[in-house]
Order: C-alpha cells, then structure tokens, then sequence
C-alpha cells in the first residue's frame, strides 16, 4: 500500500536553502588551483633531481661539484617545498573558508525558517 499524503502536510512550505552557484564554482577553481600548484611540485622535483648530475660521467665532475650540486638541489627541494606548500595552504584554505560561510549561512536561514515556522 503506498502511503499518502494529507492536505495539510502537503501545504506545509519546505525549507530550501539558498543556493550559491558561483562560490560552488570559485570553490572548485581553488582546488583545481591546488592540485596545479602540487603537479608543479612534483614535476619540480623530477627536474631537479634529472639536473643534478646524476647521469653525467664522473670524468666530468669532481667529487666536491657533486657534493656542492646534491647540497645546492637539498636547498632548492626545501624551498621549493615551503613555497608549494604555502600556496597549497592558501588555496585549500581559502575554498574550505568559502564552505564554512556557506554552511553558516545555512544553519541561519533554516534556524530561522523554524524559528518563524513555531511561532506563528
């Protein structure tokens, strides 16, 4: 048996929220922005380490060039690293701040969509 519905459930308005198409759209261009920044990470690091010297015959670099390169890509990698991920911070954060605001705004139509709906 398939339940009905009463008129005067079906006359009850429904809470809708209001929607945010464009933050949904910034929100997502954040995290694209994200994982570009961490794709550029990593393709950093596959350079850097294709650099070094690595495949180079050990005839034309001495030891200390070597040890001078690996220190120079140690410090390169570290900078690289804060800075990547600073901006990873930023972007994540700033898409994860936009969501909270719309939450909030949602939790503040619908309590006073109830709030009017008990008292009157």
């Amino acid at each position: 048996m398939l339940p009905t519905i009463s008129p005067a459930a079906s006359s009850k308005p429904v809470f809708r929220p209001r929607e945010y198409p464009a933050l949904r759209v910034i929100i997502t261009v954040l995290y694209v922005f994200a994982g570009l920044v961490v794709a550029q990470f990593l393709l950093s690091v596959v350079l850097m380490f294709l650099g070094s010297g690595r495949g180079m015959p050990s005839a034309f670099v001495s030891d200390e060039a070597a040890i001078v390169g690996l220190i120079g890509m140690a410090i390169m990698f570290a900078i690289s690293l804060v800075f990547h991920g600073a901006f990873v911070m930023l972007f994540v954060g700033s898409a994860e701040s936009i969501k909270l605001w719309i939450d909030i705004q949602r939790n503040t139509q619908e309590a006073a969509y109830f709030a009017r709906l008990t008292a009157g």
